[in-house]
């Protein structure tokens, strides 16, 4: 994709990172996650109301919030990141594929990235060293091997592999410890009133550009 890019698009002036932004701002694939660190802008995204191709609402479902700490792990656009290549295709280092996630918070590339406080989480392909057979735990359990997934089992279902945290476990000092919280369906309607009418968080704050302009619009015929 990002050979393209280049040969046939012409955006041959930027670097990898910024073209996988733009890319991921269009909803093209990459390996960047949308994040924000603004907690109230990625709780509207997990109540925010769908529609589906005709414009009709469709029914709220339960939703989640991820929290990550990246803590020590923010990258900046510099001559390993900021760079022509894939980083990661350059020189991986171990800790690239080992001390995951990372975080970069982009540049001002759309009106979009500042209004909801964007970051991007990046991830390598989780890497064992030879000889071991990393373990990753599916849910709460005993610790048997029929709740733990094996590292090739890891690597086809995801690129940022977290350790879930309890709020009422401390981690390790050395740990980044991941929560999630689940928002049951039936409260997404109070949720959304109370984070426009208390906060100001609406699809105009969020998505502040002509085509979030065009999308409301769509979606306003059925309503």
């Amino acid at each position: 994709m990002l050979t393209e890019a280049r040969r046939r698009w012409r955006f041959d002036n930027l670097s990898a990172l910024e073209i996988l932004a733009h890319v991921q701002h269009y909803g093209g694939p990459t390996r960047l996650l949308d994040v924000s660190f603004n907690p109230l802008v990625a709780l509207w995204f997990a109540v925010e109301k769908k529609f589906d191709t005709k414009g009709d609402p469709r029914p709220d479902t339960d939703g989640r919030l991820f929290i990550f700490d990246a803590t020590d792990r923010q990258i900046n656009l510099d001559a390993k990141w900021g760079g022509y290549e894939l980083p990661w295709e350059t020189a991986p280092t171990d800790n690239w594929r080992r001390g995951l996630p990372l975080v970069w918070r982009p540049p001002s590339y759309n009106d979009r990235i500042p209004a909801q406080n964007s970051a991007f989480l990046l991830g390598g392909v989780p890497q064992v060293y030879a000889g071991q057979n990393a373990k990753y735990r599916k849910a709460p359990g005993d610790g048997s091997s029929a709740g733990l997934w094996n590292i090739e089992e890891v690597r086809r279902a995801t690129s940022v592999t977290l350790s879930m945290n309890s709020l009422d476990r401390a981690p390790r000092k050395d740990a980044k410890p991941t929560y999630t919280l689940r928002i049951a369906a039936s409260g997404k309607p109070d949720i959304r009133a109370a984070l426009e009418n208390h906060y100001g968080f609406n699809a105009a704050s969020i998505y502040p550009d002509l085509y979030g302009l065009a999308k409301y619009a769509a979606d306003g015929i059925a309503i």
